[in-house]
């Protein structure tokens, strides 16, 4: 295989995920929320993507365990390494890079209904283009996609930031590399966000609710959803 499929996820520990909902759900609250969700993209993952290798990148270093229980082959889970996002995005492209991947998709695990196809299209894309993005609600991006590593992408910019994406772009024209523009991830990081994931759990057709099971579990228990027969 030479395509590799990467998600980044940290340990849902109250206070380290989501705490941006915070006060409309609580720490705890917002933690197994995220919980939720990663269970979805994990399950996601291992059956949508059977082409191609895949890997779960987690931090903090001390979470292995918690994954390594959660994580089933070919599903691997691989340690995410720095002491910021940046470094740690760098590190995971240079990692999978050494394994002899040659297109890797990177996406975050705040995403559950993020469409297959966008990941897909993001795979064929990288055959003509040396970058892959695509755009998150907050000014940055939730899949991010290279044919080989190029740290500056990610240790030259400021992560987090209401202009990752811009700045992101401004990089890429100055070291002469293609980057494409994918449909944008919808992530879950706000209120706001929370609102419009549940308004499209009541609008989409049964198939995509069942597609994020754990998802709409936590919601309804949370009191945010109406149970769906």
């Amino acid at each position: 295989m030479t395509e590799a499929l990467v998600i980044m996820a940290k340990e849902p520990r109250p206070g380290l995920v989501k705490t941006r909902l915070v006060p409309r759900l609580t720490q705890e609250q917002a933690s197994a929320f995220y919980a939720a969700m990663l269970e979805d993209v994990l399950s996601q993952t291992t059956k949508e993507h059977t082409t191609r290798s895949t890997f779960v990148a987690f931090h903090p270093l001390t979470a292995r365990p918690w994954f390594v229980a959660r994580t089933n082959p070919p599903l691997r889970s691989i340690p995410q390494r720095g002491p910021d996002l940046g470094t740690r995005l760098a590190k995971v492209f240079d990692d999978i890079a050494m394994e002899g991947y040659t297109r890797m998709v990177v996406r975050n695990s705040d995403s559950p209904d993020l469409p297959v196809e966008t990941l897909e299209a993001a795979f064929a894309t990288l055959a003509s283009s040396d970058v892959v993005l695509c755009p998150d609600s907050g000014g940055g991006y939730g899949v991010v996609g290279l044919n080989r590593p190029c740290p500056e992408l990610f240790t030259s910019v400021e992560m987090s930031t209401e202009s990752v994406l811009a700045r992101t772009l401004e990089l890429t024209r100055r070291l002469g590399l293609r980057a494409s523009l994918l449909d944008p991830v919808p992530d879950i990081d706000t209120s706001e966000d929370l609102d419009r994931l549940v308004r499209t759990i009541t609008e989409s057709d049964p198939r995509s609710r069942r597609r994020i099971p754990a998802t709409v579990a936590m919601l309804e228990e949370l009191g945010l959803l109406d149970r769906i027969a």
